[in-house]
């Protein structure tokens, strides 16, 4: 009886081991997502709009600054340093009296800061003309 037990528990094991050593087959395929490509944009684009607004107090008034930054197609089209090609901006500058009339309002581009930069070495392509996004 003990040996009939014995013999049992010894198959057991050895069948237990047979299947647990079994090694399993491995596939080489690698299942995995495929990032899709980001648009890229056919043409130039408009940056977004900026709008901002404050009230101040100043000599006893109060004053409304609006400060507006849009894109303007009528401008030369701009590249940034990726290459990306993007309509040139406005920016509108209003300060407006507590009764809502102009107290100064003037539209500005790139070419009214131009003085302001420094010299620039020559471009290789002098019809490329790069701009900066200003905030």
């Amino acid at each position: 009886m003990t040996r009939k037990i014995f013999q049992l528990l010894s198959l057991g094991l050895i069948l237990f081991g047979i299947t647990a050593c079994k090694q399993e087959k491995k596939s080489n395929d690698i299942i995995t997502k495929i990032a899709p490509k980001p648009k890229v944009p056919s043409g130039p684009q408009p940056m977004t709009d900026f709008k901002y607004e404050k009230k101040i107090e100043w000599m006893g008034s109060t004053y409304t600054i609006r400060i507006h930054r849009f894109a303007d197609k009528s401008l030369s089209i701009v590249s940034d340093e990726d290459g990306r090609k993007y309509y040139d901006n406005k920016f509108q500058v209003q300060i407006l009296r507590q009764d809502g009339s102009s107290f100064y309002e003037r539209t500005l581009t790139k070419d009214d800061f131009r003085e302001y930069e420094p010299p620039r070495k020559a471009s290789p392509d002098p019809s490329e003309r790069r701009g900066a996004q200003i905030d």
